[in-house]
């Protein structure tokens, strides 16, 4: 049961003196929504943009400090897509070396697959027709971690209905 959704868009940014909060007090902020919200999993993506190893750094900051208040487990399945979610979209296609386009090819990439940018019913049909997570090329890394964090989050646990 999905127990809310929230664009990261929408993350407070906004303080009243100082700077605007950094990328791993985002990730802070989403895991308290979720703990807020009762949730057992939290899963996010971020794009990478031009700032991929910064912002997959800080990432794994957020989460790590986040854990470190949270008052009973969460699952956390987060990760960088690397240019971009386009870059998974393709990788999702088959495509290999995802990780080392510019997002601007990744973009075209997806533009010259027939696929529409910014359409998350195209995005939609990608990740529908991908019948096995397993086939994904071994070089989209992210998007492996963020599968694998998934399948762990998602397996059933000892002791709770359906769980062995």
């Amino acid at each position: 049961m999905v127990a809310g959704a929230l664009q990261w868009k929408h993350l407070c940014k906004l303080r009243a003196r100082g700077p605007s909060p950094s990328e791993a007090e985002q990730v802070e902020r989403l895991i308290l929504h979720a703990e807020e919200a009762e949730a057992d999993i939290v899963a996010f993506s971020r794009d990478g943009d031009d700032e991929g190893v910064a912002r997959r750094e800080a990432v794994l900051v957020g989460v790590q400090r986040a854990r470190a208040g949270l008052s009973k487990p969460l699952a956390v399945v987060g990760e960088v897509a690397l240019p971009s979610l386009e870059g998974w979209i393709l990788a999702l296609l088959g495509q290999r070396g995802t990780e080392d386009m510019t997002p601007a090819r990744a973009r075209r990439e997806m533009e010259n697959a027939g696929l529409v940018l910014k359409s998350t019913a195209s995005v939609v049909r990608v990740v529908e027709r991908c019948q096995d997570l397993g086939e994904v090329p071994d070089d989209a890394k992210g998007l492996i971690r963020w599968r694998d964090a998934a399948q762990a989050a998602l397996a059933p646990s000892p002791g709770l209905p359906g769980g062995s």
